[in-house]
């Protein structure tokens, strides 16, 4: 399996910013309107977005090493192996190759196109990938 080009880890948190280990910005984490916290320092979900984002690369790099140890077994189609397969697609930018998938963003065709999808003009907003609203 190929690896991706990024900036790599570990990244870290310093205020409202993702930095690379050379103290370089990666991203700025800012409040949503609906957030319980008025400003970065004191939202629960900038914080915990803020640290997904910082364990981004250690965790694309742990299931690339997953899919490259599981590549030889028989069960290929094993819904924890597709997951896999289409969140490393969609991290990495890689068209995704599973069928049932479209290759664009990487949202079930039965559901249609993710919001913000150039593909489509009906987007799905607000709906999850299991269907739930």
């Amino acid at each position: 399996m190929s690896r991706s080009v990024y900036t790599p880890g570990p990244w870290t948190e310093n205020a409202c910013e993702v930095q690379a280990s050379d103290g370089s910005p990666i991203c700025e984490m800012l409040s949503r309107p609906d957030d319980p916290g008025v400003r970065y320092p004191n939202s629960p979900e900038a914080d915990a977005n803020s640290r997904l984002i910082c364990a981004s690369p250690d965790l694309l790099n742990a299931l690339q090493d997953v899919l490259d140890a599981c590549e030889h077994w028989d069960d290929q189609d094993d819904p924890v192996l597709v997951a896999a397969r289409i969140a490393v697609a969609k991290a990495t930018g890689e068209p995704c190759v599973e069928p049932t998938h479209f290759n664009c963003c990487h949202a079930p065709k039965d559901l249609g196109h993710m919001f913000g999808c150039p593909n489509s003009e009906e987007n799905i907003i607000g709906v999850d990938l299991q269907g739930g609203e």
